[in-house]
């Protein structure tokens, strides 16, 4: 399921303030322990977000644990949730794979994983393409040089003007729309929405 949060009321001012987007990996002990697809996530340099893995239903809390790169979060604690929250996100320290994992009340380790990574930065020999230039969409950047246009792809994308998404990293034999619970701010690029649509594509790519 996908919510979209885009703004809180400030009561006492009467003003609008940007929501920071959050990222979410839900455990269940009615789903899958584990798939081969991967939530991927682009975020922009410098941008504030939140991460967060969740025990759901009939998941022991007591054994949940959150991994950056196999290294434990240790950010804030619920009874049922471990969240990191990133004020000034850097590729160096914050990009990479997530992983959210923990047992059920009989044992059976269930886990879920996101990658991280940031978007697509152009050459420094690239002249950026005119604001409101839509010639790579809304998973790459665009850029000039010898006059050609060139389309520096997201993470997870490639094509000429940076089309495809690349099916091998989000196929799966049983992949499930309550995987992962993403609530997107204001700022943030979601990869993952329409994830039946994404399978449905990648059949299709497949057959050709």
């Amino acid at each position: 399921m996908i919510h979209h949060r885009r703004y809180k009321r400030e009561k006492a001012a009467e003003k609008f303030v940007p929501l920071a987007p959050s990222y979410e990996l839900v455990l269940s002990h009615d789903e899958p322990p584990h798939i081969d697809s991967t939530l991927s996530v682009t975020v922009e340099e410098g941008q504030t977000l939140r991460l967060k893995c969740t025990a759901g239903e009939g998941i022991d809390e007591q054994t949940l644990k959150f991994e950056r790169e196999l290294e434990e979060i240790h950010g804030k604690r619920t009874p049922r949730s471990v969240s990191q929250h990133i004020f000034n996100f850097e590729d160096a320290t914050h990009s990479g794979l997530y992983e959210c994992f923990a047992r059920t009340s009989s044992g059976e380790e269930h886990s879920r994983k996101m990658r991280v990574s940031t978007k697509a930065v152009l050459p420094g020999d690239f002249v950026p393409c005119p604001n409101g230039d839509d010639y790579c969409g809304a998973n790459g950047r665009c850029g000039m040089k010898n006059e050609d246009k060139i389309c520096v792809c997201d993470p997870g994308y490639v094509g000429q003007q940076c089309e495809h998404l690349l099916v091998k990293d989000y196929l799966s034999d049983s992949i499930s729309v309550t995987t992962a619970k993403v609530v997107a701010g204001a700022g943030g690029t979601l990869n993952v929405a329409l994830i039946f649509l994404t399978v449905l594509f990648a059949t299709l790519f497949i057959k050709e």
